[in-house]
Protein backbone atom coordinates (compact mmCIF):
# COMPACT_ATOMS: atom_id res chain seq x y z
CA UNK A 1 0.00 0.00 0.00
CA UNK A 2 1.33 3.41 -0.92
CA UNK A 3 1.14 5.99 1.80
CA UNK A 4 -0.19 9.37 0.86
CA UNK A 5 1.46 12.48 2.15
CA UNK A 6 -0.97 15.00 3.51
CA UNK A 7 -0.54 18.43 4.90
CA UNK A 8 -2.69 18.22 7.99
CA UNK A 9 -0.81 20.54 10.32
CA UNK A 10 0.12 17.72 12.72
CA UNK A 11 3.52 16.36 13.68
CA UNK A 12 5.61 15.67 10.52
CA UNK A 13 6.45 12.09 11.52
CA UNK A 14 2.82 11.02 11.53
CA UNK A 15 2.28 13.03 8.38
CA UNK A 16 5.23 11.26 6.75
CA UNK A 17 3.72 7.79 7.21
CA UNK A 18 0.31 8.70 5.87
CA UNK A 19 -1.38 8.61 9.24
CA UNK A 20 -4.32 10.90 8.97
CA UNK A 21 -5.14 13.37 11.69
CA UNK A 22 -8.41 14.22 13.28
CA UNK A 23 -7.55 17.91 13.37
CA UNK A 24 -10.85 18.98 11.89
CA UNK A 25 -13.92 18.60 14.10
CA UNK A 26 -16.40 16.37 12.30
CA UNK A 27 -18.99 13.84 13.17
CA UNK A 28 -18.24 10.79 15.30
CA UNK A 29 -18.54 8.45 12.34
CA UNK A 30 -15.97 10.46 10.39
CA UNK A 31 -13.62 10.38 13.36
CA UNK A 32 -14.16 6.64 13.76
CA UNK A 33 -13.41 6.08 10.08
CA UNK A 34 -10.27 8.20 10.39
CA UNK A 35 -9.16 6.18 13.43
CA UNK A 36 -9.73 2.91 11.56
CA UNK A 37 -7.60 4.15 8.66
CA UNK A 38 -4.87 5.21 11.08
CA UNK A 39 -4.99 1.82 12.81
CA UNK A 40 -4.73 0.06 9.46
CA UNK A 41 -1.71 2.20 8.57
CA UNK A 42 -0.09 1.45 11.93
CA UNK A 43 -0.71 -2.29 11.45
CA UNK A 44 0.99 -2.17 8.06
CA UNK A 45 3.93 -0.27 9.52
CA UNK A 46 4.28 -2.77 12.37
CA UNK A 47 4.10 -5.66 9.92
CA UNK A 48 6.83 -4.18 7.73
CA UNK A 49 8.94 -3.45 10.82
CA UNK A 50 8.56 -7.07 11.96
CA UNK A 51 9.63 -8.30 8.53
CA UNK A 52 12.70 -6.07 8.61
CA UNK A 53 13.60 -7.20 12.14
CA UNK A 54 13.23 -10.83 11.01
CA UNK A 55 15.60 -10.15 8.10
CA UNK A 56 18.12 -8.59 10.49
CA UNK A 57 17.84 -11.60 12.82
CA UNK A 58 18.43 -13.97 9.89
CA UNK A 59 21.53 -12.06 8.82
CA UNK A 60 22.77 -11.95 12.43
CA UNK A 61 22.25 -15.70 12.75
CA UNK A 62 24.20 -16.31 9.53
CA UNK A 63 27.02 -14.07 10.72
CA UNK A 64 27.08 -15.89 14.05
CA UNK A 65 27.32 -19.25 12.27
CA UNK A 66 30.13 -17.95 10.07
CA UNK A 67 32.03 -16.65 13.10
CA UNK A 68 31.61 -20.00 14.86
CA UNK A 69 33.04 -21.78 11.79
CA UNK A 70 35.96 -19.36 11.71
CA UNK A 71 36.61 -19.88 15.41
CA UNK A 72 36.70 -23.67 14.94
CA UNK A 73 39.04 -23.31 11.96
CA UNK A 74 41.36 -20.97 13.86
CA UNK A 75 41.46 -23.29 16.86
CA UNK A 76 42.35 -26.21 14.57
CA UNK A 77 45.14 -24.16 12.97
CA UNK A 78 46.39 -23.17 16.42
CA UNK A 79 46.53 -26.83 17.49
CA UNK A 80 48.38 -27.73 14.28
CA UNK A 81 50.87 -24.95 14.91
CA UNK A 82 51.45 -26.07 18.49
CA UNK A 83 51.95 -29.67 17.40
CA UNK A 84 54.40 -28.58 14.67
CA UNK A 85 56.40 -26.51 17.18
CA UNK A 86 56.50 -29.41 19.63
CA UNK A 87 57.75 -31.70 16.84
CA UNK A 88 60.44 -29.19 15.85
CA UNK A 89 61.47 -28.77 19.51
CA UNK A 90 61.76 -32.53 19.99
CA UNK A 91 63.84 -32.92 16.82
CA UNK A 92 66.12 -30.02 17.81
CA UNK A 93 66.56 -31.49 21.28
CA UNK A 94 67.55 -34.83 19.73
CA UNK A 95 69.98 -33.18 17.31
CA UNK A 96 71.51 -31.14 20.13
CA UNK A 97 71.82 -34.24 22.29
CA UNK A 98 73.39 -36.18 19.42
CA UNK A 99 75.89 -33.35 18.85
CA UNK A 100 76.73 -32.98 22.55
CA UNK A 101 77.77 -36.62 22.99
CA UNK A 102 80.43 -36.66 20.21
CA UNK A 103 81.66 -33.22 21.30
CA UNK A 104 82.09 -34.42 24.88
CA UNK A 105 83.93 -37.52 23.69
CA UNK A 106 86.14 -35.46 21.37
CA UNK A 107 86.84 -32.90 24.11
CA UNK A 108 87.83 -35.63 26.56
CA UNK A 109 90.15 -37.25 24.00
CA UNK A 110 91.80 -33.92 23.12
CA UNK A 111 92.36 -33.11 26.81
CA UNK A 112 93.79 -36.59 27.47
CA UNK A 113 96.07 -36.26 24.44
CA UNK A 114 97.33 -32.84 25.58
CA UNK A 115 97.91 -34.14 29.08
CA UNK A 116 99.89 -37.07 27.66
CA UNK A 117 102.12 -34.89 25.52
CA UNK A 118 102.57 -32.26 28.18
CA UNK A 119 103.34 -34.93 30.74
CA UNK A 120 100.53 -34.05 33.13
CA UNK A 121 98.84 -37.30 33.85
Amino acid sequence: MAYERQSTGVHPSSEHWGIKSGASKSSSSDQLLLMQQNIASIKELLTSMKEEVDKIRAVTKEIGADIAKLRITLQAKKRQGIMAMQDVTEKLAKVTKDIDVPYDILFTKVINTLKYFLGRN
